[in-house]
């Protein structure tokens, strides 16, 4: 079996070592050859300002001499001028990846897979079912590790029981793939929240089919990585505004490929058309958009949102929820016109946090 894997990098030059090593220290690596595996680890740095490259490639060969240079297993890193995780994501599967891979796992620079047989776990999940398509693991926070927690920590924290409590849930942080469905997508260059948009194509299968993220898409229990997460509220709210711009742009990308779905035979294939006649189709799209004020409908969508699962409380519980409704609704309402501001400027790449996973934060 041959399986590539990838890393994505922006400006991570303090945790990319830590990632590395946590990837060399896989079982799936360290056996290679025993278990019959050809495996190509690429790292992609791009448009970075900082020393990222180097720290990667001084990891790599730090990490492989650590196993005495594995059988079985090759590495690189590959630097692109232009930043932008979509574009990055696009040249590595596209151009980087071995287009004869049977598996691909996505791997952000900035997380530690935790527990040794993580990545083995994930492969055999994503086989363990031929529908399935993709395979992720369990985030753990890394305030989790810590002695004592903030009221931003418990917030965190509890926030991530939820996320994780729903079914069908794709982290972009760490995921593996059948190589053969995704070498088919090809992501919007507009698309900021890659993983939503992986996750519309999959469990819709291209939106041929009736979503069923049960079915293609699972999650391997015995599989786990640690991230950095944000507990600041600058970067809370920094977050929630990158959520609700992704929502945007997602939403009128998926309505576009939807009303124009009969051009081609699935979405991947329309999306492979529009690129290759009209380069800067999802771009001119949102600026369409924004200039038809567009997003007067979107934002009573997102609001009419909370206000359905409000309607489904009992009398009690309503009255009980209504300051904090208004509160959602408020903050919703003052977090989507920044980001709508930003959208419509043009600044999308101020809408992201960086965060560093490193082994002093997990044992802090």
């Amino acid at each position: 079996m041959k399986i590539s894997i990838g890393i994505l990098a922006w400006n991570e030059e303090v945790s990319i070592r830590t990632t590395i090593h946590s990837i060399f220290a896989q079982s799936l690596i360290r056996d290679a050859v025993t278990s019959g595996f050809q495996i190509q680890i690429v790292c992609v740095p791009n448009g970075c300002t900082d020393n990222t490259a180097q720290a990667a490639n001084g990891a790599m060969l730090a990490a492989a001499e650590k196993l005495n240079y594995p059988e079985g297993v090759r590495w690189q890193v590959h630097s692109l001028e232009k930043p932008g995780k979509t574009n990055a994501w696009n040249v590595f599967i596209h151009k980087l990846a071995d287009p004869q891979s049977d598996v691909i796992f996505m791997v952000d620079a900035d997380i530690q897979i935790y527990m040794p047989d993580t990545l083995r776990n994930m492969l055999q999940k994503l086989y363990a079912h031929e529908d399935t398509l993709i395979c992720t693991d369990l985030p753990v926070k890394h305030v989790v590790f810590k002695q004592r927690y903030s009221l931003l920590d418990q917030i965190s924290m509890h926030a991530a029981t939820i996320n994780q409590s729903a079914s069908g849930q794709l982290c972009g942080q760490l995921y593996c793939a059948r190589a053969a469905w995704l070498r088919r997508l090809w992501i919007p260059e507009q698309i900021i929240v890659e993983d939503g948009f992986i996750k519309k194509m999959a469990v819709s299968n291209f939106l041929t089919e009736p979503e069923n993220a049960a079915r293609r898409l699972v999650v391997a229990e015995t599989a786990s990585h640690v991230f950095e997460a944000y507990t600041r509220l600058s970067d809370v709210l920094a977050t929630h505004r990158r959520q609700i711009a992704g929502y945007i742009i997602h939403r009128w990308i998926w309505e576009y490929l939807q009303e124009h779905l009969s051009e081609a035979p699935d979405a991947a294939m329309l999306i492979e058309n529009l690129n290759r006649t009209a380069p800067d189709w999802s771009r001119r799209l949102i600026a369409g958009k924004i200039k038809e004020r567009d997003y007067i409908r979107i934002y009573r969508i997102l609001i009419s949102t909370r206000l359905i699962r409000f309607r489904g409380f009992s009398a009690s519980k309503k009255a009980a929820y209504i300051p904090a409704l208004a509160v959602q609704i408020l903050l919703d309402s003052l977090q989507f016109l920044a980001a709508l501001n930003m959208l419509c400027r043009g600044k999308l790449q101020k809408l992201w946090r960086d965060t560093r996973t490193t082994s002093e934060e997990i044992n802090r």
